[in-house]
């Protein structure tokens, strides 16, 4: 399993990953507060570069930063969708935490989108069947399930707890072990019930995932209109917006988990 993962690293990495990661998550916010936006283009892409290099393991604290920085990011990015996953993360780890007023000051459009970034009902978290040797942390903690209605830091382990795998994902789709490429079975020995439990589920999630896309694409279109519809509508077009991006994100996140059951279960 060993060369799969080494295959699924980056090619190139800062000296010291671990530290840019820390650095660069804290440079994040401060760039965000002061609306500095060169620095805070290069602290992001600092820490888009250094996390999936990352060897040290991640706990809780660390994960409520990073989704915090990846909030930030998504929304910087004109990404609400992304922008409320992160968000909902925030809130299923630390129900407590509420934005400082530095960060998210009255009336900043980020604070609506927080408001709205509430939990999903009856989103329940994916079991991921693929693990390396030493089993998974989500969100720090050791876990093997993750959320479809939030994003998660994820790391695999190998059996003496090394690192082998590192990154934050919007959507169980994402994760790299979903890849149907790296985890096919030698044809020959795939039966024929496998095969068709597979093209099944294959068919079924790529219909889902196209219509969370189709989703979220009519929330782009009713958010493009915004600023062209009087100011009374505007409360009824947000709401639409907010309508198509939960229903959207909700489907991708079905869709992937789909996926993952599809090809990780041994029909």
């Amino acid at each position: 399993m060993l060369w799969l993962w080494t295959s699924l690293a980056m090619a190139a990495c800062p000296e010291d990953p671990d530290a840019v990661v820390v650095t660069a998550t804290a440079a994040v916010e401060v760039a965000f507060v002061h609306v500095d936006d060169e620095a805070f283009g290069l602290a992001a892409e600092q820490l888009r570069q250094a996390l999936p290099c990352s060897e040290q393991t991640y706990d809780r604290e660390a994960a409520l930063f990073l989704h915090r920085a990846y909030a930030l990011m998504s929304f910087v990015d004109g990404d609400r969708t992304q922008t409320q996953r992160s968000f909902r993360a925030l809130r299923r780890l630390d129900p407590s935490w509420v934005p400082p007023e530095a960060l998210i000051p009255p009336g900043h459009p980020l604070s609506a989108i927080w408001q709205m970034s509430q939990p999903i009902p009856g989103a329940e978290p994916v079991r991921v069947e693929l693990a390396p040797d030493g089993g998974w942390l989500v969100d720090g903690r050791v876990r093997d399930a993750v959320p479809i209605d939030g994003g998660f830091l994820l790391q695999g382990l190998d059996e003496d707890g090394g690192v082998l795998l590192t990154g934050y994902y919007m959507s169980p789709s994402e994760i790299p072990l979903a890849d149907i490429q790296a985890f096919a079975a030698v044809p020959s020995r795939v039966s024929p019930k496998r095969k068709r439990a597979r093209l099944i589920g294959s068919v079924a999630s790529g219909v889902v995932l196209l219509g969370g896309g189709a989703m979220l694409g009519l929330a782009a279109q009713q958010a493009s209109t915004l600023s062209e519809v009087p100011i009374g509508q505007v409360p009824e077009v947000e709401q639409r917006v907010q309508t198509f991006s939960t229903v959207g994100g909700v489907l991708l996140g079905v869709g992937g988990a789909g996926a993952i059951v599809t090809w990780a279960v041994p029909w």
